[in-house]
Parts: C-alpha cells; sequence; structure tokens
C-alpha cells in the first residue's frame, strides 16, 4: 500500500498540503507525481484537479482518495 500526492507547481493548495504532509510520520510509502511532467499517470487515476491524495493498494489499485486541501487527521484516516 502507497499514498500517492498528486500536485503541480502552480497549485496554490499543493504547497501547504505539501508542508503539512512534510512534518507527520506517515508509516506508508508516498510517491509524489507532478501532474504537468507525468500527465499520464495523472490520466491514468482520473485526476481532474490538485492536491489529490490516492491511496492506492499493492498492484495500484484505488482504495480511498481526497481532492483539496485536507487536514492531518483526514490524511492520517485515509491510510489508517
Amino acid at each position: 500500500m502507497k499514498l500517492v500526492k498528486f500536485s503541480a507547481d502552480w497549485c496554490a493548495n499543493c504547497k501547504p498540503l505539501t508542508k503539512l504532509m512534510d512534518g507527520m510520520d506517515i508509516p506508508i510509502e508516498v510517491q509524489q507525481v507532478d501532474v504537468d511532467k507525468e500527465p499520464e499517470i495523472a490520466q491514468q487515476h482520473g485526476i481532474l484537479g490538485v492536491p489529490t491524495l490516492l491511496l492506492v493498494d499493492d498492484e495500484g489499485k484505488e482504495l480511498r482518495r481526497i481532492v483539496g486541501m485536507t487536514t492531518a487527521e483526514r490524511i492520517k484516516d485515509l491510510y489508517s
């Protein structure tokens, strides 16, 4: 299982979310995907807005999703 964070340099909410997540002790792998640099990955997952967090299983299947700015509690709930 891993957490995939979709973001972009121009995204106003992506920087605060990154700062929030950097301050958290997330016990699973976190993969960063820039939607401008890797649009094919964003398209495969149906990403329509950033930031988007996806919890995916080992085969890459989506288990849960959060779109937009969120809280540390919601992020913890995502992978708990």
